[in-house]
């Protein structure tokens, strides 16, 4: 169905239109910025572990860092799941 049927039987707005919405494309971007910061924490880890066992205050903010990076990730992740779901159901719609 083209953009221009679309707009003219008024089911689908000019955002439906798009393949993937500007907050989609904002969430994979987040998800891929946590996940470096993830593993920047865990090298962080490793290093301190290495060089001396007495850092483990240290060591343990940076494990309550990374529960929350992967809560957000997570978070992230419905968010994106919920829209590629939305999207299917859009497609399937205009297929029937």
């Amino acid at each position: 169905m083209s953009a221009t049927s679309s707009s003219t039987n008024g089911t689908l707005s000019h955002t439906q239109n798009t393949i993937f919405s500007k907050e989609y494309l904002h969430n994979i971007a987040e998800i891929d910025k946590m996940q470096v910061r993830k593993w920047q924490i865990l090298h962080q880890i490793a290093l301190l572990q290495r060089e001396n066992e007495g850092h483990d205050t240290e060591i343990a903010l940076l494990l309550g860092k990374l529960d929350v990076k992967d809560n957000i990730i997570q978070e992230l992740q419905a968010e994106v799941l919920e829209e590629l779901n939305t999207m299917e159901a859009r497609l399937q719609r205009l297929l029937d």
